[in-house]
């Protein structure tokens, strides 16, 4: 499992126990070798979150989702996100719904 929060990215040993063989808890740099693991999102991560780990190595991430992402690329989303939020904007949401 990897557990995402705003300071840092975990992968925790799925199935194993506390002091157990094979038990990991350990920092990582990058999602790439974990994609196929569960997520697991602190309560205050956000969409800019995910996009500061996803501009990190944009290039493999494009590459690995070319069909899912329309072969668009990432970096004019990495843009609308970094865009600071208009002041007249609405700025309380409680929560964001994606779906095709």
């Amino acid at each position: 499992m990897i557990k995402l929060n705003k300071k840092e990215m975990r992968y925790i040993t799925h199935g194993q126990k506390v002091g157990t063989e094979g038990y990991q808890d350990i920092s990582v740099i990058s999602l790439i070798p974990y994609l196929n693991e569960i997520v697991e999102l602190a309560d205050d991560f956000t969409l800019y979150d995910l996009f500061e780990i996803i501009k990190k190595e944009k290039d493999i991430y494009e590459m690995i989702f070319a069909c899912q992402l329309g072969h668009f690329q990432l970096q004019p989303f990495i843009e609308e996100i970094e865009k600071d939020v208009p002041e007249n904007s609405e700025k309380d949401v409680d929560y964001l719904a994606v779906n095709q």
